[in-house]
């Protein structure tokens, strides 16, 4: 039996997750739809990065194997095919979930099943809306075949004029409303895709021409970007350049609705050089992100799901941070605690005349990011500001480069990224000016700081004053900045420095409590686990009797509970309502810090390739509460699935106490720290 289990296909296990989602599992057909689009969404990127990666490989004759001892071509083949029954399974459960929907008033309508005046008034809405976006792109020996962009849908159109028979290509904007309301019924929610709606409207467009054969189809580019730093004199430059490059990437996915006439498939097959394994049939309609775009019709009880609003933190209300982190450290867990906190801090320093300096790392920033705004109104007002943007945060560059120019602009100090590595790290520091002398505030986290995905996204951070971290705080921003190093942090251990060895050693120390005969328990919830390092350190703690619990939501190429190899291991994914995106790591015998929070997956790239943060949770109130939301989150028994020793996931059965960490999480806990605690711990009792 091999030890590892492929990425790529634990990937396709953990979207398979997703996807049932979209099943009975979720009570609230909202959320079905929902998570079709999220499988649809996740499959375009893996297929864009993961497979346009894997096509680099095997393009440069790179034949190296990977853990489960495949060649890059083996892998691609593999993925094929099991992406190929999971396209089933999404487009069955698309039906179900349509032929659900007419139970809410919610209807998708083919444009002949229309009446006569709602017909009118779509043929309205085609040409006041629609016609003038179009425009029909001729295929001939005259015109060469124009580059398509990738994730778009077109229709390939065989005219026919006297007896001379053409292709034209047509794009469906990407601008428009793919769900086209029609129908004046109150209590009904009718659509009709846009598509069919160009497609009637298609007397306007080819006049006098006979229309021979349509065929719907859609590409995806290879948008895996090959950054040359040590070449780039202006990484601001070379990232630009690289994000033109992937919109007109290698084509490494067609997409053909069914219907379509097999001589333009083979036309489609010559002019993109793209072999038939990686052609994908449709009976729905392409891309079904489209159905995040549903809703029902006003009024309609039990379409939507009860909407979550974050916690206020009462203590923290209309207060001064600042003296609230001088008693005691502060712990946020979004989204059930409000992120609004986090902004606050940042407002608070931007307009304090004792701040003197807001230090920050930036990866993933949402557009209209009140943070970056109070940034900039502090380097307006004369504070010394320092932002570390990450340009290779992967399709957030465009965000990133937006507001690092804008930061410039104020006279911040504004770093590109630490040349070679990614900085993923999510720290900021305040530098304050106090009567008794500079004070520091730290802030760690293992999201990013951006209130959009603080939203959908569990992380836990912690703002504390105290002084040992605030100068290993100071020591870090001096090593990204191109100056020291990050030896010498006494609390925090960086990437990729640091970080891992570290890990070993309290690996390897709770190996030692279980050879003198003491329990020993390893407690990890990450997002990944792909490091093979790492997993063989996991697989003889296991095989030395320490017990391992794994929460790891995505991809996990370790096998639990395999006889002499990794019994003590148990491995869990949660799929639900929010994303687990938390990282926690616990060591029961580590001494004096035993919990840490950290930005770091277990992934190679996380721990040898990018410039992570692992931190401690010091405060005990804390630690209690961190450890006790830890026990609800594998006691889950909801939204849990278990792998079992052959790879496979199943469902965990829910006991006669059933237990949704989700649920449980976003409840009301009293403000009292201690009987907050009590009050979690009794939820697996």
């Amino acid at each position: 039996m091999n030890r590892y289990i492929n990425r790529e296909l634990s990937w396709l296990a953990f979207n398979e997750r997703v996807l049932q989602e979209a099943t009975q599992a979720s009570p609230y057909l909202f959320d079905r739809f929902k998570f079709l689009s999220i499988f649809a969404s996740n499959l375009d990127e893996f297929f864009m990065v993961r497979v346009g990666s894997l096509k680099d490989q095997v393009n440069a004759e790179y034949d190296k194997l990977d853990l489960a001892g495949w060649t890059p071509g083996e892998q691609i083949e593999k993925i094929n095919e099991r992406v190929y029954p999971l396209l089933r399974e999404q487009e069955r459960l698309f039906y179900d979930t349509l032929e659900e929907a007419k139970g809410y008033g919610i209807h998708f309508k083919k444009v002949e099943e229309l009446d006569k005046d709602t017909m009118t008034e779509l043929k309205k809405y085609f040409l006041r809306e629609v016609y003038p976006v179009l425009t029909p792109m001729a295929i001939d020996n005259r015109r060469p075949f124009p580059l398509l962009a990738s994730k778009s849908i077109y229709m390939a159109v065989e005219v026919e004029e006297e007896g001379y028979v053409r292709l034209a290509l047509l794009q469906v904007p990407q601008n428009l409303p793919r769900l086209i309301p029609v129908g004046k019924d109150p209590k009904k929610q009718e659509y009709v895709l846009l598509e069919d709606v160009i497609i009637s409207g298609f007397e306007y467009l080819f006049s006098d021409l006979h229309i021979r054969s349509i065929s719907q189809f859609r590409i995806t580019r290879n948008a895996d970007l090959t950054i040359h730093e040590e070449d780039a004199e202006d990484l601001l430059r070379v990232i630009e350049a690289s994000l033109m490059q992937r919109r007109w990437g290698e084509v490494i996915r067609l997409e053909m609705r069914k219907g379509y006439n097999q001589d333009v498939m083979r036309q489609l097959l010559h002019f993109f050089q793209v072999d038939t394994g990686s052609v994908f049939e449709w009976d729905a309609p392409l891309d079904l992100t489209l159905c995040m775009g549903v809703s029902a019709p006003q009024g309609t009880q039990g379409f939507y799901p009860p909407r979550h609003t974050p916690r206020k933190i009462a203590s923290l209300e209309r207060k001064d941070l600042f003296a609230q982190v001088r008693k005691q450290d502060l712990f946020f867990h979004v989204p059930y605690d409000s992120f609004d906190y986090i902004e606050e801090i940042i407002r608070q320093a931007s307009e304090d005349p004792d701040v003197l300096a807001i230090k920050m790392t930036l990866y993933r920033v949402n557009s209209g990011s009140k943070i970056l705004r109070n940034l900039v109104k502090a380097a307006q007002r004369g504070k010394h500001v320092t932002a570390l943007f990450e340009l290779k945060a992967r399709f957030d560059e465009e965000h990133n480069i937006q507001w690092a120019r804008e930061l410039e602009k104020t006279g911040a100090n504004v770093l590109y990224g630490v040349p070679g590595l990614k900085t993923h790290s999510k720290i900021f520091l305040i530098v304050r000016r106090e009567k008794d002398g500079i004070k520091r505030y730290t802030h760690l986290g293992t999201g990013n700081y951006n209130s959009s995905t603080a939203k959908l996204y569990t992380d836990m951070s912690i703002l504390t004053a105290r002084e040992d971290i605030g100068a290993d705080a100071s020591r870090f921003f001096n090593f990204i900045s191109g100056y020291g190093s990050s030896k010498g942090m006494s609390r925090l251990f960086a990437a990729p420095e640091f970080l891992r060895a570290h890990l070993e050693r309290l690996l390897e120390n709770e190996m030692k409590a279980a050879a003198e005969g003491k329990e020993a328990l390893v407690r990890i919830k990450i997002n990944s686990l792909v490091d093979q390092r790492f997993i063989n350190k996991l697989y003889k703690a296991s095989q030395a009797g320490v017990r391992i619990e794994l929460i790891v939501r995505g991809i996990c190429s370790l096998i639990p509970g395999v006889e002499g190899m990794s019994e003590n291991i148990e491995v869990h994914s949660i799929i639900g309502e929010f994303l687990e995106h938390e990282r926690i790591y616990y060591f029961l015998n580590a001494s004096p810090d035993f919990l840490y929070l950290s930005s770091a997956d277990l992934m190679t790239r996380n721990l040898d390739r990018r410039i992570e943060l692992l931190f401690p949770v010091i405060d005990p109130l804390l630690q209690k509460r961190i450890l006790a939301i830890f026990d609800i989150l594998w006691h889950d028994n909801v939204k849990t699935w278990v792998m079992k020793n052959d790879g496979t996931y199943e469902r965990k059965q829910a006991s006669e106490k059933p237990i949704q960490a989700h649920e449980i999480l976003k409840k009301k806990f009293s403000s009292d720290d201690r009987e907050r605690i009590r009050q979690l711990r009794e939820v697996v009792r």
